[in-house]
């Protein structure tokens, strides 16, 4: 973001209403807490299944990458095989 577009943002926000300050507060959270359970588990590095190296991306799904593994076919994501995987709120 421009240096420019920022300050003004910044000037926009100190008229927003309380209940307004508090949602944007809420969203900015909810942003923060999702980048730091992405950064946790950020990098694939072979398939959780049958762990050969070798890996496409294969589209996307509730927000993350899905890659398919070209020895055992089967799909998968960075949360594969973690305690986070098929979890509906991941951000909680």
């Amino acid at each position: 973001m421009q240096t420019k577009t920022f300050t003004e943002l910044l000037k926009q926000i100190k008229t927003l209403t309380p209940s307004q300050k508090e949602k944007l507060q809420s969203t900015l959270q909810h942003i923060d807490r999702e980048e730091k359970v992405a950064s946790i588990i950020d990098t694939t590095k072979s398939c959780p299944y049958c762990s050969s190296k070798s890996y496409q991306k294969w589209g996307a799904r509730s927000g993350l990458q899905r890659y398919r593994c070209t020895h055992c076919h089967r799909t998968f994501n960075a949360l594969t095989g973690t305690p986070l995987a098929r979890l509906r709120h991941k951000e909680v």
